[in-house]
């Protein structure tokens, strides 16, 4: 059958009519035939309350094979009818029927719906239109069926479904909600689309034809292939569940095409992109080669690109700005604040330098800078901080997890402590973020690049300012874009952007962008707690088979501060020539030195780095010849990671 003209079949959502779906029909009706399947109980047949979405799923089948035989089908559903697709398109591939596409229309995999009489009522009217136009009775039928239905809702356990899915979820600027809407667990092909409306008005035009016309795009590559206007405005969840994608080694190396030739385990320096990533900077070129850029859209980009960054950080999108490196940000909180002769600024030396220079140059200020002393390097515990605070302290400056030692800071802990000190608190999240939870619920000020656990671009990244701290951290970098020009006219007086704009001075990396907002996603799909429980597994897995090799690990190799860092030395092996043996077996780490020129080599995986890939390690390490024993080996080759201007 020629995917044009494969029949779409969409089951009607919970009150059971079909109305909703007219607009969709008449897009997708012009070259394919289309169906909307209507409960029997609209008609007076009986529905049991006990009613499961199992066995309505198989109750249209019937009548779905009644119309077509054979696949592949189209199915899909809006909200309550997208369970019921659901279930039926599992049904269908379990029974060996091919099922070309399956279209979840903003239906949430799970949720715990109210079934009081007034919730019933409200949908029951919200799906009849205008109640007065309807018979007592007939609307007192849909009540009952939107019941029944929302008990089925409740007892609804689902299963896994590996067919390709495209999930359109509604969205609306500054409203935050789980990305896949609970299905990427279950749906390993998963491709969602943001459409901009509520869940109310996405079958309404301009948001239908939009989704008729992305339905077409898909369908007309064919039933297995994910279209490019899919991959244009949104990463896929082809990395959900985790598991699914760790066991399957084929789509791990096209989903991370670094694994294709090398065991790759540098993520804490520059990480090497995802494919997603990769596809979503190239297509944004090629349009931008291809067509002048709509201001429109680039707009339209960057507030999506802050939502999702907002979700990942637990803050408001008008609090995010979109700029990097690190660097970048840390000097602008630096340099933004009004500072006061005597002020104190606490951070800690060894940190990395691009969260220790901006403070430093506040000498020039008049400001006193106060270094912490770990017992441990890197250890920054509430304690310490708590013992370098005075009555002068203005603010602290840490990074969330130190870039060599892996040790990860409490960073609950010592913000609430500071918040409670009227201290402000800065953080350099770009260790952590991406690969642990790192959220800013008494942080007043964050940056972190995308390079790194955030499998995102060089060069772009999140920088957080808290709403209250607008003010007193003053932006300066000026521009027209953050500074207010109508029609790009310049005022006599210097008026910022009241949100997080402001600290965006001017033309914004929008071919970096592109890609950050599908790395974020991507992360966010796979699930910031599952990452870092992977990588926990991973590094437990690595550090045993190091320390059997006699092996030392620099820092805290296990407890509630561990990280994905795992830095390490070997007292009869040169660190060096560990590193070049390494590079020679195509695996991929660090070469870093502590302020005594001693040599480590630091391993960063992340979650889909596997067991086996950790096992060939340290095969590779034990494997070093006696020459890489000589403690007088010299090659200045490795002095480019050693030096390269990433932690």
């Amino acid at each position: 059958m020629n995917c044009l003209t494969i029949t779409g079949f969409f089951v009607h959502p919970v009150g059971g009519t079909i109305l909703q779906y007219r607009a969709l029909a008449r897009w997708l009706r012009v070259e394919r035939p289309f169906y909307a399947l209507q409960s029997p109980a609209i008609d007076g047949d009986p529905l049991p309350r006990d009613v499961s979405i199992e066995t309505l799923a198989r109750s249209y089948l019937a009548a779905v094979r009644a119309a077509q035989p054979k696949g592949p089908y189209l199915l899909g559903g809006w909200s309550f009818g997208g369970l019921v697709a659901f279930e039926m398109a599992r049904t269908l591939r379990h029974a060996g029927e091919e099922v070309a596409l399956l279209a979840l229309l903003d239906s949430h995999a799970r949720s715990d719906p109210h079934t009081d009489p007034e919730a019933l009522a409200t949908l029951a009217a919200w799906e009849l239109g205008d109640r007065q136009s309807w018979p007592q009775e007939h609307f007192t039928k849909v009540e009952r069926i939107v019941g029944a239905h929302l008990g089925a809702v409740r007892r609804w356990s689902p299963q896994t479904y590996e067919g390709r899915t495209m999930l359109f979820a509604a969205h609306q600027p500054g409203v935050v909600h789980e990305r896949t809407l609970g299905w990427g667990p279950l749906v390993p092909r998963l491709s969602v689309i943001e459409i901009d409306a509520d869940h109310f008005t996405l079958l309404r035009e301009p948001a239908v034809h939009e989704i008729a016309e992305r339905l077409r795009a898909a369908l007309a590559q064919g039933p297995w292939a994910a279209s490019a206007s899919d991959r244009e405005r949104t990463s896929t969840s082809t990395l959900s569940p985790m598991i699914s994608l760790i066991g399957d080694e084929e789509r791990r190396k096209k989903a991370f095409p670094i694994c294709q030739k090398k065991i790759f385990m540098a993520h804490a320096s520059v990480a090497a992109l995802p494919q997603v990533v990769a596809d979503a900077v190239i297509q944004f070129i090629e349009k931008s080669a291809a067509t002048f850029e709509d201001f429109g859209e680039i707009l339209d980009m960057l507030q999506k690109t802050r939502v999702s960054a907002a979700r990942l950080i637990g803050c408001s999108p008008d609090e995010v700005a979109l700029i990097g490196p690190t660097s970048l940000g840390l000097s602008l909180f630096a340099n933004g604040l009004d500072w006061q002769q005597g002020d104190e600024v606490v951070c800690y030396l060894d940190d990395y330098p691009a969260n220790v220079y901006p403070w430093l140059n506040l000498r020039s200020r008049g400001v006193t800078v106060r270094f912490l002393e770990p017992r441990v390097p890197g250890a920054i515990t509430p304690d310490l901080v708590a013992a370098a605070v005075t009555s002068k302290t203005r603010l602290v400056a840490l990074a969330s997890c130190n870039f060599l030692t892996g040790y990860r800071i409490d960073i609950n802990a010592i913000g609430r402590f500071l918040r409670e000190k009227n201290v402000l608190f800065s953080l350099d999240a770009i260790q952590t973020l991406g690969a642990f939870p790192t959220t800013v619920e008494y942080v007043d000020f964050l940056s972190a690049d995308g390079h790194k656990w955030i499998l995102g671009p060089l060069g772009i990244g999140i920088v957080y300012v808290r709403r209250e701290c607008f003010d007193i951290c003053r932006p300066t970098l000026l521009g027209s874009w953050n500074v207010k020009a109508p029609g790009f006219v310049a005022q006599e007086q210097i008026e910022f952007q009241p949100t997080a704009q402001r600290y965006e001075p001017g033309a914004m990396n929008t071919i970096g962008i592109a890609g950050l907002k599908v790395a974020i996603d991507l992360v966010l799909d796979v699930g910031i707690d599952r990452i870092a429980e992977r990588i926990l597994s991973i590094k437990t897995r690595l550090v045993k088979g190091l320390e059997q090799l006699g092996f030392q690990i620099l820092g805290q190799a296990t407890g509630s501060n561990e990280s994905g860092i795992t830095t390490l030395s070997h007292r009869e092996k040169n660190s060096s020539a560990l590193f070049e043996h390494l590079d020679r077996e195509d695996v991929i780490c660090s070469l870093r030195q502590d302020r005594q020129g001693h040599q480590y080599l630091r391993f960063s995986p992340h979650f889909y780095n596997t067991e086996v890939e950790v096992d060939r390690v340290i095969d590779v390490l034990a494997s070093a010849k006696p020459e890489l024993e000589t403690s007088g080996f010299t090659d200045s080759s490795h002095r480019r990671s050693s030096q390269a201007p990433t932690a």
